[in-house]
C-alpha cells in the first residue's frame, strides 16, 4: 500500500508532463525504430499508443527475438513492450542498435524476407 500511495502521489506532483515526456520518448524510439525497418528494407513495422510499443512482424519473426536477447534486450512472448521514466536516451540507443544488429545478422543469415510493398506507419495495428 505504501508503494502505490507513493506512486500516486508522484504522479500528482509530477503533472500530465510525466506522461507526455514518456509519451514523446516512445514516439521518438518507435519513428527511430521504424527507419531501422525501412532502411534495411524488413517487412514489418513497430506500432505504438503511448508508451506501449509492439512490434509488427511476419509470424515466422522468433529468430528475431532470440537476436535481440542475444544482443541484450529481451521482449516477453507476448511482444507488447513498454518505455517508462526509469528509461534513458542511452536505454532507447541501446534499444535502437540491438534491433539494428539483429536485423543484419538475420539478414546475414539469409533469415529476413524484404519489404515487398509500402508500409503507412501511421496505422498503429
Amino acid at each position: 500500500m505504501a508503494v502505490a500511495r507513493a506512486m500516486l502521489l508522484h504522479l500528482k506532483q509530477s503533472g500530465p508532463e510525466l506522461q507526455e515526456r514518456l509519451n514523446d520518448m516512445t514516439t521518438g524510439l518507435v519513428e527511430r525504430l521504424n527507419d531501422v525497418f525501412a532502411v534495411e528494407q524488413v517487412a514489418g513495422h513497430i506500432a505504438h499508443f503511448g508508451s506501449m510499443f509492439r512490434f509488427v512482424l511476419p509470424r515466422d519473426a522468433d529468430l528475431f527475438f532470440f537476436h535481440l536477447i542475444q544482443n541484450g534486450i529481451y521482449v516477453w512472448e507476448g511482444r507488447t513492450c513498454f518505455l517508462s521514466t526509469a528509461h534513458t536516451p542511452a536505454d532507447v540507443d541501446n534499444i535502437i542498435g540491438a534491433v539494428r544488429a539483429s536485423l543484419r545478422d538475420l539478414r546475414a543469415g539469409g533469415f529476413l524476407r524484404q519489404r515487398t510493398t509500402g508500409v503507412d506507419r501511421r496505422t498503429n495495428a
